[in-house]
């Protein structure tokens, strides 16, 4: 059986719960059929009662770092050439120690004689260490999987920042820009999760024939059934991931509290709220923490807002309340990626005056909600259907590799 190694900065496991974990999760579980799969892979203590790599008989080989803020001083001193070097080539986006941990234990195997056919690099910060890993096993095939295009988010650092920091972060776009391209180029084939991320990487020189784009994974609720009946507005995420708290605060003081004061609450969906939402609770906004299950929210709502400011990639909570047919109001950057035409399936709001508007025309049946709805439905079915989107990887996977055995004869 064809052999893959698969290097991960990030722990896959059923009971995961950001997105990017989800996806990777979800298409291991396919590959070890396909495959004969091991897994080197960062974990935080936190992950440990999650992991299920013996249940599915996965051969893993598991670095465990524990990044709590108090080890700071710890990375600082594996890390102390990026401190005099702030603008080197990972700029911190992949942490020094770990970085020499996958390595080492990548060298490790080399010793032991291990050689896989494929090697795939889960998300930006290990595909930086591309060139060291080829060196290892330069007959590999090498697959990165790139959740997000990581400078893009860095360039959005760069033009909503000001001042010095403005020129600090212009710099650090410009450096990690050129070197994620560059890593990408040394690879055989590149998975983005979206189309978008796809045309970006082209029309940054990446070769069309190398570039195959999936669908990342997410909870299908189209059985939850549309009624907008209450005023309840929906913000659902990850709270303690920044572009969600920050632009849920940014929807609070510019559009909730000075327009919507007609009767509408706003309910906060998502695990570990940052600190900064709590003095935000009052009898019109309700932060849940955790939820177990999101259907009720889904279904007592009459439309999610994702006035997400900063970020980059396709935002899966956005699909998955899609699925759901609950309208989204949402900015260009909570709606990147996903094939959405404003006013069909989605409302595009940008500014505070936008959103007024759009609540406005709602509370005056001027918008049919019921229409997006069903629209966003037969959207998130159309165009992202999990499993034709894995079928279609390891057909990209498989010719990928053939065209490399052919080349090396």
């Amino acid at each position: 059986m064809t052999t893959m190694l698969i290097i991960s900065r990030y722990c896959a496991y059923d009971s995961a719960s950001y997105a990017g974990s989800k996806t990777h999760n979800y298409y291991l579980k396919r590959l070890i059929k396909d495959f004969q799969v091991k897994v080197l892979t960062i974990a935080h203590p936190e992950d440990l009662p999650g992991l299920d790599f013996d249940k599915y008989k996965i051969d893993a080989d598991i670095v465990l770092v524990n990044e709590a803020p108090r080890r700071a001083w710890f990375f600082l001193l594996h890390n102390w050439r990026n401190v005099l070097n702030y603008f080197g080539k990972t700029l911190g986006l992949v942490n020094g120690y770990v970085q020499r941990s996958l390595l080492k234990r990548a060298r490790l195997l080399q010793r032991q004689g291990y050689s896989p056919d494929i090697i795939l690099f889960e998300w930006t910060q290990t595909l930086l260490v591309i060139k060291d890993v080829k060196k290892l096993f330069p007959s590999a095939l090498c697959i990165a999987s790139e959740h997000d295009v990581s400078f893009l988010r860095f360039e959005r650092q760069y033009k909503a920042a000001s001042g010095l920091n403005k020129i600090k972060e212009n710099i650090r776009y410009k450096s990690l820009k050129k070197v994620e391209i560059s890593a990408l180029q040394k690879a055989d084939l590149i998975i983005p999760q979206n189309e978008k991320d796809k045309n970006l990487l082209l029309v940054h020189g990446i070769s069309p024939e190398k570039v195959h784009a999936i669908a990342p994974y997410y909870t299908n609720y189209n059985s939850v059934m549309y009624s907008p009946a209450g005023t309840n507005i929906l913000f659902f995420g990850a709270m303690d991931r920044k572009e969600n708290y920050a632009g849920i605060i940014w929807f609070i003081d510019r559009v909730f509290k000075p327009y919507l004061s007609h009767g509408y609450s706003l309910v906060i969906v998502g695990g570990r709220p940052h600190r900064s939402l709590s003095k935000y609770k009052s009898d019109r906004i309700t932060i849940t923490g955790f939820v177990q299950d999101i259907r009720p929210y889904l279904a007592n709502s009459f439309c999610m807002v994702a006035p997400l400011l900063s970020g980059a990639g396709i935002k899966v909570k956005v699909i998955e309340v899609m699925s759901a047919g609950l309208p989204v109001l949402a900015s260009g950057i909570a709606i990147e990626g996903i094939p959405a035409q404003n006013k069909v399936h989605y409302l595009h709001c940008e500014q505070p005056e936008d959103y007024r508007e759009a609540f406005e025309r709602i509370r005056q049946n001027q918008i049919d909600l019921r229409g997006i709805s069903e629209n966003s439905k037969n959207l998130v079915a159309e165009n992202f259907n999990l499993e034709k989107s894995f079928t279609s990887y390891r057909e990209a996977i498989l010719k990928s590799l053939r065209n490399k055995n052919e080349s090396q004869f």
